[in-house]
């Protein structure tokens, strides 16, 4: 979704690509040009790593891999830091990830424009503060209405969020807490055809 380090790692992803030939990476033009300077070998993977620049309001859709993804500019707050929202289907099951959309730059209605709320999303990839924080009651349902949430950029080294995320978990039916490494759940949906 963009380049900040808890998101993309040049190396990781370099080595990735260069050992799973049939990976391909979509991502913000700013990332993409870092991953090409950083990693020694990018000229071997180039033609897989698409970098697109998209502004204040403006989407994309693009086929990667042979899957339809309709990328979102989403503010992180920072022009010159990009960040990308991902819709995809993938069986019949639409997701949407939000990276790290700092909402205070995005004020609902420009995001209700996108029509995110009425895509059915079925699982949402949602930053976890916006989910508890009392300012921005409604703001995820309003803008993006996913049946699932998955929150994520979820510090459990920090004191608070660990307690706060397990507190949203108990009181939601709709939220899942990845506890351990290599944790999982089956989540019963019935995609639509």
């Amino acid at each position: 979704t963009h380049d900040h380090a808890d998101h993309f790692e040049p190396d990781l992803v370099g080595e990735h690509l260069l050992n799973d030939t049939q990976a391909v990476v979509v991502t913000t033009d700013v990332t993409a040009e870092y991953l090409a300077s950083w990693f020694e070998d990018a000229d071997q993977f180039e033609e897989r790593v698409t970098g697109l620049h998209l502004e204040a309001g403006q989407t994309q859709t693009i086929e990667a891999a042979g899957i339809e993804l309709e990328i979102y500019y989403l503010s992180h707050g920072n022009p010159t830091m990009p960040n990308f929202g991902f819709l995809f289907t993938l069986e019949g099951l639409t997701f949407f990830h939000t990276g790290d959309i700092v909402v205070d730059d995005i004020p609902l209605e420009e995001v209700q424009e996108f029509g995110l709320h009425e895509r059915g999303i079925d699982i949402g990839f949602m930053p976890h503060f916006y989910l508890w924080q009392d300012e921005y009651e409604g703001y995820i349902e309003s803008a993006f209405a996913p049946e699932f949430i998955i929150p994520i950029h979820v510090d459990l080294t920090g004191a608070l969020t660990p307690r706060v995320v397990m507190e949203m978990v108990t009181e939601a039916d709709n939220m899942f807490f990845f506890e351990r490494e290599m944790s999982w759940w089956v989540i019963d949906i019935d995609p639509v055809e």
